[in-house]
């Protein structure tokens, strides 16, 4: 026996479910779910809503006479003040109030840049350029070029540049003492040369004493006749009788004071040695070494130091631009002291970490010297300052792979030639930041490097200085860099809250103080791996006090959530019930917080898929938008008065790229003095649901519009003083003729709302036969619409009188409308009852609730 129910459904923000889940009429979300929910947005509060229409704004800039992708960047410099960056092949244009940016001569204002269409983007479509905007300037990163910076100085002032850093951040020091780098000078343009050290090889075989055993013996080392080191020890010999004599020689070497670093090789048949105190390779030289016995007997050979020094292979092309430091190895710099006597004019004297020059003979004063530039006296003695130590520069030409032309941006060390040298991390191998942050009053630059993903921090304050050392001392606002090394450790983002949030392929971290109570800076500093989950190089977005991040493959969305209970981090999947929705991947996404917040998803296929969250409110609804082409780019603005926010895009429609945002569709400056007749008017004449298209408004009315170039040759949807239809726009002459006069006209591509709500039935009917004899919907500010089956194979009509004739003017729903007796098309499905509505004129629609009768019968 058939038995009768009234269901009810008020809320739809669930969202899209997935086909696989369409079966857990178990769980709460089923009840305000969807299985089509297309060009819709639900409401937090349950109902949803026709998106507003998109509006044409320009073509993308040509290329041989065709427009090209485009990639979309926002700068946002107050709530009213905002600008729309559109970066193509090797160019960057602006838009501003809705409007291309143009020179006085009428041409688009356009800057070059050093981004091609390819390192824009992907092969997928997702973006491989990220950007940091702080105040009027914009870093761009890519891993494939230098940062980059964009300053705002005016509307059609716009300048960009490569990003010149004052020192560093630097690679970790070299410590082999063999591979030197020497200057051609402290201080302009200096040539900075790479060598190896040279070999060392004896001439003779030591004469030794006839037989074996053990001899007590003083052994030295002369050079020019001039013991230069000596040493004792009781030593034998064997059939090898050269053997030990040169591992003496060796041990001789490495506990003297001569400032030489030896390494051996074919078991001490020939020696590296390194002139540590000079810096330079120890060659050209001959050392005569001596064993002298007990009964005074005295056994030598000599050691010639062949002029060996080969170049060293460390640079090339890719480093012009790189910084460079070099760091003194002198270890017998004397330091200044009060009273010190017998200072000599051109002394070097150290004194708190700095180098200071005697510009005068003379004994030390009492007033220690600390300045840091030009000259100041110790009260006897006037001091230059010279270097903390350490020098650095800029390679600014590749003359080989052993050469390079520098730049001094802080004097090099007298000592010229060290094997204590580090380069630039940036542009290691040809590789640069791929992203930048803000964190803690520092500018932050995140890359990968064959020695592990290094975040790297300016100082505090001052955003494009690197330097890790102030005068050689670290300080609490020293710039400083963290090398992390994890399993797939390959940097995806790096996102600024409480903490820094760090996402990798195979984990996120975060970096935070090690002490709460302390200066953040590179003696307080700690990371911590917090979730085992791989992430998307997208940025995460900041919803309402949630940081949601995707997937590795843009499949998953993850919030990021700490629990108390456990006391960590526990990444939650807000994409669970829409996985079919996803599947496609996300390649880019923007938040929009005004009207509605909502993140905007961009698929790999092209389609927008809205994702309205509220944490709070236990929401997360997933709705799917399409139009008339791909969507290629989207980026978020706030509208010229603030009242707003905007999602604009790049669509490709046919071979042509444009650039549209999106409006609310019905008018947001509606008189308040205004009837309920008269508002519902106003809503209808001004309404806005077209694609590509524009609202014109004229002081009389009109019967043709013209220069509808965009729309050449397309079926277009007409709304003119609030009544629809659809015609042709005329693909020779670019116009519309009106079918008749209005003063305010809104023309573009129509597109199709659909809502299907999940089957209104309960777990204990789930699989009986379900028929809807009558529907009565919610309505609020709504024109029409269709609805029927699953599939709105016999649609009906909902309009004034229920008929629609060309020009009528619709009418303005609100509140329940009872839909016509449906019994004798009654919607019959295994599943349950379904329903759908659609709409494609444009006009409004919002369905606040639905209530259908519902007859249930076992067959």
């Amino acid at each position: 026996m058939a038995s009768k129910v009234t269901g009810s459904r008020l809320q739809f923000n669930t969202g899209l479910i997935s086909p696989e889940a369409e079966a857990r009429v178990d769980i709460q979300q089923y009840g305000y779910a969807c299985r089509q929910l297309t060009n819709m947005t639900p409401h937090v509060v349950g109902g949803v809503s026709r998106r507003g229409g998109s509006v044409y704004v320009h073509g993308t800039r040509q290329n041989d006479g065709k427009t090209q992708a485009a990639l979309l960047v926002p700068f946002t410099v107050t709530k009213t003040i905002s600008y729309m960056l559109e970066l193509t092949d090797y160019h960057l244009r602006v838009y501003h109030n809705h409007e291309l940016v143009t020179k006085e001569d009428g041409s688009a204002y356009d800057l070059p840049t050093p981004y091609s269409l390819q390192d824009l983007f992907d092969e997928d479509g997702s973006s491989r350029l990220s950007y940091l905007q702080v105040n009027d300037v914009m870093y761009f990163c890519h891993e494939n070029h230098p940062v980059q910076k964009l300053s705002r100085y005016g509307t059609t002032d716009w300048r960009f540049e490569g990003l010149v850093l004052d020192d560093g951040p630097f690679a970790r020091e070299n410590t082999n003492e063999n591979k030197v780098l020497t200057a051609s000078g402290e201080t302009g343009i200096v040539t900075v040369e790479a060598k190896l050290s040279g070999s060392a090889k004896r001439k003779g075989d030591l004469e030794v004493p006839a037989g074996g055993g053990n001899f007590g013996a003083v052994f030295t080392i002369e050079q020019e006749g001039k013991e230069i080191a000596s040493g004792s020890k009781k030593t034998s010999y064997n059939e090898e009788i050269h053997k030990p004599w040169n591992s003496v020689f060796a041990q001789i070497i490495k506990s003297s004071n001569l400032g030489l670093s030896i390494e051996t090789t074919n078991n001490y048949e020939d020696f590296i040695l390194t002139d540590v105190s000079e810096g330079k390779i120890y060659s050209g030289k001959t050392l005569v070494f001596k064993c002298t016995l007990w009964d005074g007997r005295v056994f030598s050979y000599s050691l010639e130091l062949d002029d060996t020094a080969t170049e060293l292979d460390i640079f090339s092309e890719r480093d012009v631009g790189r910084v460079i430091r070099l760091t003194s190895q002198n270890v017998d710099t004397k330091y200044w002291y009060i009273g010190r006597e017998s200072v000599k004019n051109g002394d070097i004297l150290k004194s708190e970490g700095k180098y200071y020059e005697a510009q005068a003979d003379g004994t030390c004063g009492s007033i220690k010297p600390q300045h840091t530039e030009g000259t100041e006296s110790d009260g006897k003695i006037t001091w230059k300052y010279l270097h903390a130590g350490y020098g650095w520069g800029t390679i600014t030409k590749y003359i080989s792979p052993s050469s390079v032309e520098v730049i001094v941006n802080g004097r090099f060390p007298k000592e010229i030639s060290t094997y204590k040298w580090q380069m630039g991390i940036l542009g290691e191998e040809g590789k640069f930041p791929h992203v930048a942050f803000y964190f803690k009053d520092r500018l932050g630059l995140g890359i990968d490097t064959k020695e592990g993903m290094n975040i790297c921090f300016s100082k505090t304050g001052d955003y494009e200085n690197f330097a890790e050392q102030d005068y050689g001392e670290v300080l609490n606002d020293s710039a400083f860099s963290m090398t992390i090394l994890t399993s797939l450790c390959k940097l995806s983002f790096v996102k600024e809250s409480e903490a820094l949030y760090v996402g990798t392929q195979g984990q996120i971290l975060q970096i935070r103080p090690m002490s709460s109570g302390e200066v953040f800076g590179p003696k307080n500093v700690a990371y911590d791996i917090i979730a085992p989950v791989g992430a998307k190089m997208l940025a995460p977005i900041s919803v309402g006090g949630s940081m949601l991040f995707a997937g590795l493959k843009g499949k998953d969305l993850y919030d990021l959530g700490y629990s108390s209970d456990t006391e960590t981090y526990e990444p939650t999947e807000v994409s669970i019930l829409a996985k079919e929705h996803l599947a496609q991947g996300v390649i880019a996404w923007a938040l929009q917080y005004e009207p509605k917040r909502v993140v905007w998803c961009l698929r790999r296929d092209g389609k927008l898929l809205g994702l309205t969250y509220n944490k709070s409110q236990m929401v997360q609804a997933f709705h799917l938008h399409e139009t008339d082409g791909k969507y290629v780019s989207i980026a978020v603005i706030p509208s010229p008065d603030g009242q707003t926010d905007e999602l604009w895009a790049v669509v490709k429609r046919g071979e042509d790229y444009r650039v549209e945002y999106f409006r609310d569709g019905l008018p947001v400056d509606v008189p308040a003095d205004l009837s309920t007749e008269e508002r519902a008017e106003f809503n209808r004449k001004y309404a806005f649901f077209v694609d590509s298209g524009r609202q014109y408004t004229f002081e009389a009315p009109v019967s043709r519009l013209e220069g509808l170039s965009w729309l050449g040759g397309k079926e277009v949807a007409v709304l003119a003083d609030g009544q629809a239809y659809t015609a042709h726009v005329d693909g020779r002459t670019l116009t519309l003729e009106l079918k008749e006069p209005a003063s305010v006209v809104t023309v573009g591509l129509p597109y199709k709302s659909t809502l299907e709500p999940t089957p209104i039935v309960s777990t204990s009917a789930s699989s009986a036969v379900a028929r809807i004899n009558q529907v009565a919907v919610r309505l609020q500010n709504s024109c029409g619409f269709w609805y029927g089956d699953g599939e709105v194979k016999d649609p009906y009509e909902l309009e004034s009188g229920n008929t629609l004739k060309t020009g009528d003017a619709l009418i303005h729903w609100n509140g329940n409308q009872t839909l016509p007796d449906t019994n004798d098309k009654a919607i019959v499905n295994t599943t349950g009852a379904r329903m759908v509505f659609e709409t494609e004129s444009p006009l409004p629609l919002t369905i606040l609730g639905l209530f259908p009768q519902i007859e249930i019968s076992g067959n």
